[in-house]
């Protein structure tokens, strides 16, 4: 079940243009929201996710990232269902 997990979470942080770091999470990488998400080992975890901050804190919003996060909203995930739903 973990190799394809995917967070909700995730896309609501890169929704507000944040950094994201996580541990290897195989559903995620497979995602085009995978990449911009900074995949670490746990060891690395605190110094990766500090640098991230540091970074953030002087950076501005990736719009690429938000447009990215948005393909998982939940209006698109709907969009998508209806479609399959009108075929009936």
């Amino acid at each position: 079940m973990s190799r394809a997990v995917s967070p909700l979470k995730v896309y609501e942080y890169l929704a507000c243009g944040k950094p994201v770091v996580s541990t290897p999470m195989e559903g995620l990488s497979r995602e085009a929201a995978g990449e911009w998400i900074r995949f670490v080992k746990r060891e690395q975890f605190a110094v990766v996710l500090a640098q991230a901050l540091n970074e953030e804190a002087s950076s501005k919003i990736n719009i690429a990232c938000v447009e990215t996060a948005r393909e998982f909203s939940w209006t698109s995930h709907f969009n998508k269902l209806r479609g399959h739903l009108e075929d009936f």
